[in-house]
């Protein structure tokens, strides 16, 4: 439990620097005064980054972690806007677990990547899609890489290859999170 309060620390301590463009503490007190969506920001990114050191770890992202990302979008969603921005957080969290049900029947992503997107969506509603299409846009590069580099080793590209390379997805998920906070719009409100 003691390295799990550590790496969240450390997370927020990351988020905070990756949010700052002024020093971390001034950015928060002018959050307070404008609703709080740079704090939305460092929360999410936390969350991510804790859910990525721990699928590096131990190959899983825990479903207490998950869970406390969607009750955290839904709680936001509905104290912010009501029961219309709730109803859109619930859909958002719903579809890319539509959208990923097919990957994770054939085993192509596991049910924590699939609960992360979803807690995702509680945040950034429709827009998940955006990530998600980052994401396996990411995926596919990182493959070709590994299929250019095992080509260029003279190694065989056959079945065994593919069954042998396992990836962790909460890193290409969180990567493009971050890209799509700094390059995207986040729709809260």
């Amino acid at each position: 439990m003691g390295k799990c309060v550590i790496f969240a620390t450390l997370s927020i301590l990351f988020g905070a620097l990756l949010l700052s463009r002024k020093s971390a503490i001034v950015q928060l007190q002018d959050d307070f005064a404008k609703g709080g969506k740079n704090i939305i920001h460092l929360i999410v990114v936390s969350m991510l980054i804790v859910a990525t050191f721990w699928d590096l770890k131990t190959y899983r992202i825990p479903n207490k972690l998950t869970a406390l990302v969607c009750v955290l979008g839904l709680l936001y969603s509905g104290c912010v806007g009501g029961f219309h921005l709730l109803g859109k957080s619930v859909l958002g969290m719903l579809l890319p677990v539509g959208i990923l049900f097919i990957f994770y029947v054939l085993k192509v992503v596991g049910a924590g990547d699939v609960k992360l997107l979803a807690g995702l969506g509680t945040f950034f509603y429709f827009d998940v899609v955006y990530i998600l299409i980052l994401t396996m846009i990411i995926v596919a590069v990182y493959g070709m890489f590994l299929l250019v580099a095992r080509w260029i080793r003279g190694g065989r590209l056959g079945k065994d290859f593919v069954l042998a390379t396992r990836m962790h997805m909460s890193v290409p998920i969180c990567i493009a999170t971050i890209a799509w906070l700094f390059g995207g719009e986040f729709h809260v409100i």
